[in-house]
């Protein structure tokens, strides 16, 4: 099949970033590894099957919880039942060698996280930052996001390239976080990986690549903020409130349709203003971040 008929035959079945696993272990980038309901799994195997890879089942099946005010998304696979359990999702492992995806698959199993990173395609440097935050991540959702600010020493705006939170709005070219919007191996993956998608077509590459040139509020449990069509000029973001895209309609959501500009203050600090420069709101909790990127 030619490319744009293996993209369309996925996205038949398959979300946007779990497309983007599937032809990357295609072009045998990686190891890909998503989550499948089980009364699917069968189809799907034969599908990836007649595309060349093979595919690995984890031995148990995941019960797994979304995410607070995420939109859906999910951090935590949760709890464990066998593979007859009525319910669960089926973990499979992809790739285009055998033997890797039996090593992913028995990486994970033995939490060899360092060999599942390997696999996965992950700069080492990236799994150093997941290992040495794991304790801290489990204290809330599981989400590393603001360890790869916090590690982050450059000033706004941070490279694009980098721009983990994409994947919240279902368009990221990685699928790990970054040690820090700094780490020049993940954004050399990232542009790597949005040349692999535009030889299957321009148009899904660059619908990834549009999400990873905006900017974000991230909150932990209270929403996450994609303020489409903003600029960030004298240490203020503006945009257009009509513009913009959340997954939780919260108090946040509210305040900033009611403004127009935000004035930074800090990574976790600033102020809604609105078209008459008079302040909304203000906003200081290690919980909510600014992201802003070139």
């Amino acid at each position: 099949m030619a490319g744009q008929q293996i993209l369309d035959s996925l996205l038949m079945e398959f979300n946007a970033l779990q497309v983007r696993e599937i032809l990357l272990a295609r072009e045998g980038l990686k190891v890909s590894r998503t989550l499948v309901q089980p009364e699917y799994l069968a189809m799907i195997c034969a599908l990836l099957e007649k595309m060349g890879l093979y595919i690995a089942i984890h031995d148990k099946k995941y019960i797994y919880e979304t995410d607070a005010g995420k939109g859906g998304w999910v951090s935590r696979y949760g709890f464990e039942e066998s593979l007859e359990a009525n319910h669960g999702a089926c973990m499979i492992y992809v790739g285009i060698r055998p033997e890797d995806v039996l090593a992913a698959k028995n990486y994970e199993h033995s939490q060899n996280d360092c060999g599942l990173g390997e696999s996965l395609g992950i700069p080492g440097c990236c799994v150093k930052m997941y290992i040495d935050s794991i304790e801290r991540a489990e204290q809330k959702q599981n989400d590393y996001l603001e360890f790869t600010l916090a590690n982050t020493r450059s000033e706004y705006p941070h490279n694009h390239w980098n721009n983990i939170a994409a994947q919240y709005f279902g368009y990221g070219l990685l699928s790990h976080y970054p040690c820090s919007f700094d780490c020049i191996p993940s954004a050399d993956l990232a542009q790597k990986i949005h040349q692999i998608l535009a030889d299957y077509s321009r148009k899904f590459a660059d619908m990834f690549l549009r999400y990873h040139q905006k900017n974000y509020i991230y909150t932990e449990f209270d929403g996450i903020f994609c303020l489409s069509g903003s600029t960030f000029e004298g240490g203020s973001i503006y945009y257009d409130p009509s513009k913009i895209e959340v997954t939780l309609d919260s108090v946040l959501a509210s305040v900033l349709r009611s403004g127009n500009h935000i004035r930074v203050k800090g990574k976790h600090h600033f102020q809604v203003l609105n078209e008459k420069a008079q302040q909304v709101a203000e906003f200081e909790h290690p919980d909510i971040s600014l992201l802003i990127f070139d």
